[in-house]
Formats: C-alpha cells, structure tokens, sequence
C-alpha cells in the first residue's frame, strides 16, 4: 500500500507543482492498481493528498505557506471527490489542516479560495450532512483563532459563508431556544478612578483606543477629565444587564429600575441635542466591537451620534422582546397592561429621537422601524417550529396541467416561427389569418370576409319586420346592440341620404331615432321599399347632400 500511495503521491505533487492537475493520469493510476479494493485506493490517495500537504506547509518559512499550491491541491481534493476516488470529506480535511497549522494571513487567503468555490460546496456530493458539519467545524475552528477586536471582518465574512453554504431548513443557524447569550457582560466603574490609568480596561487595545480619543477630544477642544455624574454614568451603562437579559424586566423590582434608567437616558438624549455639524467628525470606518466604558471617556460618548443610535436601537429591540408573542416565554412572563402602556410611549420617544439624531435621522429612524417590522415574521416562524421553507413538488391538477400543455404548445411554435404570439388568443388569431395584408384582404374576399351586401345583411331583420311572419319584438335582431351598430355603418357606406332624416322637422319618424334600435327600424323600412336593396349600391352613386338638407343632382 506505501508504494502505490508514493506513486498517487508524485502524481498529486507534479501536478500541483506543475500547475497541471492531470485527473487522467491519477486515474490512470489507480485503474492499474487492481490487487487493491476500492476501500484501500481510497486510503491510499487520501494518505497521498496529506502527505503532499504536509510537505508544503513544512516547506514554508514561518507557516507562510504557497497559498497557489494550496488552493490547486484543494481543487484537486474537489475533482476527486467527484470522481469517486476519494471520499467527499477529503478536501475539509485539507482545510481543516491548512486552518490549523498555517498562520492567519494565509488562512485569510484560503478562505477567499472557499468563497469563491460557494457554488461547489452547494451543490452534490457537498451538500450532503456530513459534509455540512464539516464544513461547521472548519469555519467554526478558524473563527477562534480570530481576535475579537480586530479580526472583525473576517468574523462576519465567515459568518456570511455559512449562511450562503447552509440550507434555510437547516437548524444549525436557527436559536430554537430563544436562549440569550449571558457571557457577553459589560463591566463599568463602580466608583469614580482616579489617575490617569484606567483600571477598568484590563486591555492594551482598549487603552490605546481610549487614549486615541481622548487625543480626539483634545484637538475639539473637550477635555476628558470633566466631572462626571456618576449616578447617572451607572444607571446608564446599568441599561446593558437588561439587553442582555430581558427576561429580568418581568420581574417587578427590576422592571421599575429599567424604566428608571431609560428615562434618565432619554433626559440626557433631550437634554442636549446633537447637530449636522457635531456629527460630521464621525468616520464611517471606524467601529468598536465592545462598549468602551470608561468614565473619562463618557463625555465623548454621550456627543457620538452612532454611539446614540446603537443605545437607542438596543432600548427599540428590547421593547419588542418584551411585548412580542415568544412561545419560549413562561406564564408568568406577561406584562401588564400599565407596562405595556408604558413601553408603547417610551418607545415613540425614542423613534422620536432616532430621528432627530444626525445624520440622516429620519431615514434611519424609518429603516429601523422596517427591520423591526421585518423581525415579527421571523418571530412567528420559530413559534411555529421553524417549518422547512423548501416545499415538496405538487402534482399537476387535470386543469392546470391541460393550461400548461397549451401554454407550451404556444411556446413551441413561438420558437419555430410558425406564428405571431402577441399574447392574446383573439389577437394572435387575427394576426395570423393571412401572411400579408394584401393576401389577407383576398382571402376575405374568398372566404365571404368582406363588408357584407345590404340586401343579405339586412334579409333576416326585414323578415322579423313584416307583419305577416308575426315575430314577437322580442326575438328581433335589432334588440342586439351589436347588429345595430354594424348596421349604421353599413347604410352610412350605401344609403347615406337616409340620414336626411335627422335634420328634418316634425316628420313622423322623428320620435324613432330617440333610441339606436328604433333608428335602424326606421331606415329598414324605408330600404324594404327599395327594389334594388338586394344590389350593392357604390358609395360615389349615392347622392350628394347641399349644405341647406336638399339633395343635389
């Protein structure tokens, strides 16, 4: 086994080296191995794809491995998997080693290799749930080796990997629970300090910050050493318990504490307004995983818009927490209705001063207010246990199957050319009856199309008209508003000095044209006295009519 595993090892070198991922020739390899099972090939070229690794991550100076080498040997691990020579876990467990052994700029790179290849890890054999908790397990694995403090964006890239790489029916994102992260405590001063050191940070990096702003605060001419009140400094930084807790506020003695200290965050919001021009020392880039909380840096705080707003936003999700129906909350978790009451104008003064909060206060005041709207359908989607968004595929009624028969039937000739859907049945009809306009108008000739002759047109009404057939008025054609109106176009084609009618006075007709139908019975009368009403008359012989009503020779 340790010969052919040297023999997969030099081809799985030479190609990486070579920038050449010969798959024939491994194939080739294993193919001519035939004293060995499946099972053991698979060893053996999972053993040979370790041991090229091994090689390049000890052949590196200070861990600053090829990260090329390394992303081909990985791509190779992924056509293999595929190919069925080596098990689908083989390329993690590449990763999984590069996680372990390289250093962190290198693991940065080859995490950019794993998303780029987002669309390969989603699709089969990957999306198997072995190869999910692989997948789990490396990126949780590389995420504790990241500071909290600056590795940030490489946090929450990591983070966005696994939520593109993940079903959405998946429970591994999902806190079905509603449990609350109580690790995440933030520590204040109990009693004012004095010095300059600040022994509250416990951090090298924390003090640089605090020393950077308060070099800040000196080139805007704001001390930091400014006397602070420090009852409301700890009812103010009191307010994270709650945050982090919220089922504290069903409690009576603490509930009473919590709107005490938010009502003396909101005087202080009140008290002293922010403008445009405050505001606008603020750099987007800039961002702080964890509250500074010295007191010597309070000041500049309390004048910080996106500090505010975080407080502000913090106060809006813990009010919908506390009146949202969650289904992990106890009986005796309910508020009253003087604390609901409470909440509803707490929260309204807070929106009010999100909004009045620079820059783009409004507008962010109304995204908040979105994305909170947005919360209460992800609420009651875990109150419902978390149902699978994927649906099974439905099995086509009669109906629907006979309109998608039609609908492709349709598509087919569209895509031959053999007719002009325009999208309608009646206009797609009419648009087809003929392949040219000239032919069209032949055809219509032909096949009886063309404006009809008055004397046919008008024979079933002339019957229905004569007394002696004893019709009921009824059952007359000229009831149809549609007959009678291709009706008048036709006698305004051939017989339009029957419209003299209209301009004259006191005849015994004039009460006949009130209505449309009675118009028409007027004129077949006066054309069933006709003797050529069966001859089509040419417009140009019909005679001319003067300005003054009589007719003109």
């Amino acid at each position: 086994m340790a010969a052919f595993s040297s023999i997969y090892k030099g081809v799985i070198a030479r190609a990486v080296n070579e920038n050449d991922c010969n798959m024939q020739e491994l194939i080739s390899s294993t193919q001519a191995d035939a004293l060995k099972s499946d099972g053991e090939k698979r060893e053996a070229v999972e053993s040979a794809f370790r041991e090229v690794l091994f090689d390049i991550l000890s052949s590196a100076s200070c861990g600053a491995a090829d990260t090329n080498q390394l992303s081909k040997l990985v791509d190779m691990a992924i056509d293999t998997s595929k190919a069925d020579l080596t098990t689908v876990s083989m390329p993690h467990r590449l990763l999984e080693d590069i996680f372990d052994m390289a250093i962190l700029d290198v693991c940065e790179t080859m995490f950019s290799f794993m998303e780029l290849r987002t669309e390969v890890w989603s699709t089969a054999p990957f999306t198997q749930l072995k190869s999910r908790q692989d997948m789990l397990k490396i990126c949780n694995a590389l995420k504790k080796r990241l500071s909290k403090n600056r590795d940030t964006v490489l946090s929450g890239r990591i983070l966005i990997f696994l939520a593109s790489v993940t079903p959405l029916s998946d429970k591994s994102g999902v806190n079905q629970g509603s449990i609350f992260n109580s690790t995440n405590v933030t520590t204040f001063e109990d009693e004012p300090t004095e010095g300059d050191e600040d022994e509250n940070s416990g951090d090298k990096a924390a003090t640089e910050e605090e020393s950077a702003a308060a070099a800040l605060a000196a080139e805007n001419d704001k001390p930091t050493d400014a006397p602070v009140d420090f009852v409301f400094y700890r009812r103010f930084w009191s307010l994270q318990r709650f945050f982090l807790n919220p089922m504290l506020c069903y409690n009576r003695e603490q509930w009473e504490n919590c709107v005490a200290c938010i009502q003396a965050v909101m005087n202080a919001f009140q008290s002293y307004k922010l403008d445009s021009v405050s505001a606008s020392h603020v750099d987007s880039e800039d961002y702080f995983p964890k509250f500074l909380t010295s007191s010597r840096l309070f000041h500049l705080q309390q004048s910080d818009s996106q500090f505010r707003r975080q407080i502000l936003v913090q106060i809006l999700v813990l009010f919908q927490y506390l009146t949202a129906p969650v289904k992990f909350k106890k009986d005796a978790h309910v508020l009253t209705d003087k604390q609901t009451d409470t909440i509803k104008k707490m929260e309204a003064n807070v929106m009010i001063q999100l909004s009045l909060t620079p820059p783009d206060g409004h507008s962010f005041a109304a995204s908040i207010k979105r994305v909170l709207s947005g919360e209460q359908h992800w609420n009651a989607w875990k109150n419902e246990g978390c149902p699978s968004f994927e649906r099974a595929a439905e099995k086509l009624q009669p109906k629907r199957k006979a309109v998608y028969d039609e609908m492709h039937e349709r598509m087919e000739k569209r895509a031959r050319g053999d007719v002009v859907d325009l999208g309608s049945a009646e206009l797609t009809r009419l648009w087809n009856l003929s392949a040219t306009n000239t032919l069209g108008c032949k055809n219509s000739k032909e096949s009886g199309r063309c404006v009809p002759v008055p004397g046919e047109y008008f024979q079933g009404a002339l019957e229905q008209l004569d007394p002696a057939n004893q019709i009921e008025k009824r059952y007359w054609a000229l009831n149809d508003m549609s007959y009678c109106w291709k009706a008048l176009r036709l006698l305004a084609k051939d017989r339009m000095h029957y419209f003299q009618d209209f301009t004259a006075t006191g005849g015994a007709g004039a009460a006949e044209f009130k209505t449309l139908n009675g118009c028409i019975e007027h004129f077949l009368r006066k054309l069933s006295k006709e003797d050529d009403m069966k001859t089509p008359s040419a417009t140009a012989s019909a005679p001319a009519v003067e300005g003054d009503g009589t007719m003109k020779d």
